[in-house]
């Protein structure tokens, strides 16, 4: 989609009236309609009064009748009909009017998964994985985790700066499917939070704060059974396990 600037070439128009045989006041008056121009419109329409103190004069003859000239010379065109201001159509304007064609963005414009247009700074999912296709694990587990959030500059340096391990217990405290990045990063900070008092692992004021015991399963079988006094038995004995020892 584009978008039209015009402006007016005075300096090609002044250069263009004085190739005519016009007099002062006529140069004058066909510059003041050039000015008052409305290129939306086609036409100039300021009323008397306004060309009268144009010209710092009193009498209405006098601009009236420097209108007729440009009419008789056929440098303009007056309708006449409307009450309030005659319309003044100059002849070949158009080769004085410049315009100029802008182009204006067609993106749409993104929104969160709630609707709400991005706040400054922010930046919609979509834009962000075509502006790096090389980001960062992190922001690749948030943004395949909760689809549609936004994320400020800012909000990727904590989530950058955050442990990994901490960040999986953020998204795994967060229970919904959408969220925003506010509530994100409030997750996030109460899983740094709770991570400060963590003792290889474990939460000091639980009730659970303490870490397993590990065992030997096949060595506790054993002593349950007896068989690791029978195995001693036999290695300080050094017989050997047959029918010979069976029969003692």
């Amino acid at each position: 989609m584009s978008q039209s600037k015009v402006s007016k070439n005075f300096i090609s128009f002044r250069q263009y009236i004085r190739t005519k045989d016009l007099s002062v006041n006529e140069q004058y008056l066909l510059e003041l309609l050039f000015e008052f121009h409305n290129h939306n419109f086609g036409y100039a329409y300021p009323d008397l009064k306004t060309l009268m103190k144009a010209f710092n004069t009193t009498s209405k003859n006098r601009v009236v009748s420097t209108i007729k000239k440009l009419e008789k010379k056929g440098l303009i065109r007056v309708t006449r009909k409307f009450k309030d201001n005659n319309r003044y159509f100059i002849e070949n304007i158009n080769q004085f009017i410049i315009t100029e064609k802008k182009k204006t963005s067609t993106n749409k414009a993104h929104v969160d998964s709630n609707g709400n247009l991005p706040l400054e700074g922010q930046i919609d999912v979509e834009e962000v994985l075509k502006e790096n296709e090389s980001q960062s694990d992190k922001i690749k587990l948030i943004l395949d985790k909760f689809k549609g959030i936004i994320l400020s500059k800012k909000q990727k340096e904590v989530i950058n700066n955050t442990e990994k391990g901490v960040l999986e217990n953020a998204i795994e405290s967060i229970t919904v499917d959408k969220v925003n990045a506010t509530y994100l990063i409030g997750a996030i900070e109460r899983a740094k939070t709770k991570s400060k008092y963590l003792v290889d692992g474990i939460n000091p004021f639980k009730f659970n704060n303490f870490k397993a015991r590990e065992y030997d399963y096949d060595s506790l079988e054993k002593k349950l059974l007896g068989w690791d006094k029978q195995e001693e038995v036999i290695e300080e004995e050094q017989l050997p396990l047959g029918i010979a020892w069976l029969g003692a």
